[in-house]
């Protein structure tokens, strides 16, 4: 929650809430699904509970009580990854068959058919990361394709292409936005980490708006599983297969630290008061 004192969690279709700070934590609330989740997020407000299901179903629950307050499947959709944009009071998902699509975040109402082929951002293969900025109306996707997809979320909820990338030689796995400014984490299963920022055209270059690379890490000696700046952007943090933890300075680009630990790391976050 807002300060830090639940805990949320998914395995197989239900998300559970335990206290965080207990000796013996125990379970404070569950949501409920009838397939598996594959991803879920809370409003910025911390009011609703979104989450997307293996079947093609979204379900928004009200936080508080775990009750579910809204639900639409959508048929021949496998759901991978969403995100929220609160700006435009929407849910942004994407799917198995390689499609971002954007509903209204009271009802579900499609904004951005891409389920039936009014598709501006496809990916060639299935979506596996999907993160959309805190600070304006940019957003990110990322496919097994390798394919980094950057697009801009319209009134309407409409999803323009902005720009490709295609830096990755295999899946993307994780990515990041900045809490800040315009920038951007993106790890792979080809073992690296890449920061992009984005760039202001010059019209008398007649240079448009961009996002480049500005710096690629050193290699993972196994694949780079998930990324994370700090709130502050002073870090980034990047977890490995190689059983490894690494703590990045971003104004230095120089390596802090390496923890090795005994297994793989799955995700890795920031504490919400970190300095």
């Amino acid at each position: 929650d807002s300060k830090g004192e639940l805990i949320f969690y998914a395995s197989n279709n239900i998300i559970t809430v335990i206290e965080a700070y207990s000796e013996k934590p125990k379970e404070y609330l569950s949501y409920m699904g009838q397939s598996k989740v594959k991803a879920f997020r809370l409003t910025q407000n911390y009011e609703w509970l979104i989450a997307g299901y293996s079947d093609g179903s979204l379900k928004k629950f009200e936080t508080s009580s775990g009750k579910e307050i809204y639900s639409r499947k959508f048929s021949k959709v496998k759901i991978k990854c969403l995100d929220i944009c609160n700006r435009k009071k929407l849910v942004i998902f994407g799917n198995k068959e390689g499609r971002l699509c954007s509903v209204d975040l009271n009802d579900f109402k499609l904004k951005n058919d891409n389920i039936n082929n009014n598709n501006n951002v496809v990916h060639k293969k299935s979506v596996k990361a999907l993160v959309i900025s805190r600070i304006n109306d940019f957003g990110i996707s990322g496919g097994a394709d390798g394919l980094i997809l950057i697009f801009k979320i319209k009134e309407n909820g409409v999803l323009k292409p902005f720009q490709t990338i295609n830096e990755f030689s295999l899946p993307i796995t994780s990515i990041d936005f900045s809490p800040l400014s315009q920038s951007c984490l993106v790890g792979s299963r080809d073992k690296t980490m890449r920061l992009f920022a984005f760039i202001k055209g010059v019209e008398k270059e007649n240079s448009k708006d961009r996002f480049e690379e500005r710096f690629k890490f050193p290699e993972s000696r196994g694949n780079v599983n998930s990324v994370c700046f700090s709130l502050n952007e002073r870090f980034a943090l990047v977890g490995s297969s190689d059983k490894t933890l690494k703590l990045y300075d971003l104004k230095t680009a120089s390596e802090n630290f390496t923890i090795s630990l005994k297994t793989a790391i799955i995700k890795v976050c920031f504490s919400p008061n970190l300095d």
